[in-house]
């Protein structure tokens, strides 16, 4: 996963096709060069010059993978962060593909989508997870592109010091006395169940 600026003002884009469809056919996008140039164009003039992109290799490879992407990623700031808990993170993308929530929980209770409780998709993700775990160093590699590695269990033991690796990625510095506190996130009883069905 890494997450590619241009610009100055942040616009988040996560190319999952869940998130997409109110704004355009996922389908359409796969397989016209002219529909994803629109799409693309249309995110940098919403994004006013800073494009966020978190994107899964899937999605690279249905939406990105073209003349079109390599132009849209061209002189980003890339940041590659994974996770030490492989099983952990073939569940998280589970939850995101199926419910289109990418952070926290998503409003409706995770009982409701019948779809991630299918062992057969929890065992494919799971799989793939360790067959794609080589995909973006490569990518990397190949294109000469070093990016800034983070795990995601450094990240949410020391978030202020995640923050200001990230900025100085764009050139911004962040206070010494800065200091992050958030709520205790909102959380489904139903997700223990999710965890123990994919463990």
């Amino acid at each position: 996963m890494f997450a590619a600026g241009i610009g100055r003002q942040q616009h988040m884009e996560y190319f999952n096709p869940v998130v997409m469809r109110p704004l355009c056919v996922p389908n359409v996008i796969r397989g016209n060069a002219a529909a994803r140039a629109a799409y693309f164009s249309r995110l940098k003039r919403e994004a006013n010059g800073l494009l966020v992109a978190v994107i899964h290799w899937e999605q690279y490879a249905d939406f990105l993978d073209n003349a079109e992407g390599a132009d849209l990623l061209r002189g980003g700031h890339f940041l590659y962060m994974s996770r030490d808990d492989r099983r952990a993170q073939a569940l998280s993308f589970h939850v995101a593909m199926e419910t289109g929530c990418w952070d926290g929980e998503p409003a409706k209770s995770l009982s409701q989508y019948p779809r991630l409780w299918r062992r057969d998709l929890l065992a494919e993700r799971r799989d793939g997870v360790e067959w794609l775990s080589s995909k973006w160093p490569s990518w990397f590699h190949e294109r000469g592109i070093r990016p800034v590695r983070l795990s995601y269990e450094k990240l949410v033991e020391d978030i202020p010091e995640a923050v200001r690796l990230v900025a100085s990625m764009v050139g911004f510095a962040v206070p010494a006395n800065f200091h992050y506190h958030e709520p205790p996130p909102r959380r489904d009883p139903a997700r223990d169940q999710l965890k123990a069905l994919a463990y």
